[in-house]
């Protein structure tokens, strides 16, 4: 098979397309989606240590969410990124944390919540 720069070409074009493509979806995702990408997995296990049985608030925050302000309450625990103050995320395996009329929680998928605030997000 012969190389050919309308094949070389093509190539590019379609690495690019590609590329484009994934930009976008990356890009329609939500802050909150985004950071559990990245976070999420040790978030949980997180949450899981100080909410579980032999329940302990002495659980070393692992190194990955040093970033985050992280507030442990009775039956769940808020992770706030302090590069964006204005997302709040919450693991709650028990359904909503709050009943709070103002900033109700939206449910955004296994056990994870985050603050409906539509001040902080102007889309």
């Amino acid at each position: 098979m012969k190389m050919t720069a309308v094949r070389v070409l093509f190539f590019f074009s379609f690495v690019l397309l590609v590329g484009l493509l994934l930009q976008q979806c990356w890009q329609s995702k939500t802050d909150g989606e985004k950071w559990l990408y990245f976070f999420g997995e040790s978030a949980r296990e997180y949450a899981d240590n100080v909410l579980g049985p032999g329940r302990s608030t002495d659980v070393l925050v692992p190194e990955e969410l040093s970033g985050s302000s992280i507030e442990v309450f009775e039956t769940f625990v808020t992770f706030s990124p302090k590069q964006d103050p204005g997302l709040v995320l919450a693991f709650s395996p028990g359904g909503p944390p709050t009943a709070d009329p103002v900033d109700p929680w939206v449910d955004i998928g296994d056990g994870w919540y985050v603050r409906s605030d539509p001040s902080s997000n102007p889309q």
